[in-house]
């Protein structure tokens, strides 16, 4: 769980390792949005409520010119679309369920996962 403070650790790694975009699970912060600080911002995707899963990108401010669409899918899954000189690229960020999970609920997962990859450009 990334609790208050640990944004701040994460954009000095950022930072210190010039890093512009970095995948980040496990926020469990509720539904999904958008926080727009001086230096970075943070787009998540998470649950109904406060406390479970989440999954989201956080992306310099240098960086932001080029996002095209960040996608929110559910509590494990997000998308950011980014432009490229050639191309564009989709970065996935997933938090899968873990060996305590159903069955059930891993192939659901893994179903919602491979439909939204095939539906990547």
């Amino acid at each position: 769980m990334i609790q208050p403070g640990k944004i701040r650790d994460i954009v000095q790694t950022l930072e210190k390792y010039k890093i512009d975009i970095i995948a980040i699970q496990e926020l469990r912060w509720a539904e999904e949005g958008e926080i727009n600080k001086s230096n970075y911002t943070i787009f998540w995707s998470g649950g109904k409520k406060q406390g479970n899963n989440g999954t989201g990108f956080i992306v310099t401010q240098k960086q932001m010119k080029n996002i095209i669409k960040f996608e929110a899918i559910n509590d494990r899954i997000s998308k950011l679309r980014i432009r490229g000189q050639i191309s564009n690229t989709t970065l996935i960020c997933v938090y899968a369920p873990t060996e305590v999970d159903t069955n059930e609920k891993k192939e659901d997962f893994y179903e919602k996962l491979i439909r939204e990859c095939e539906k990547t450009p």
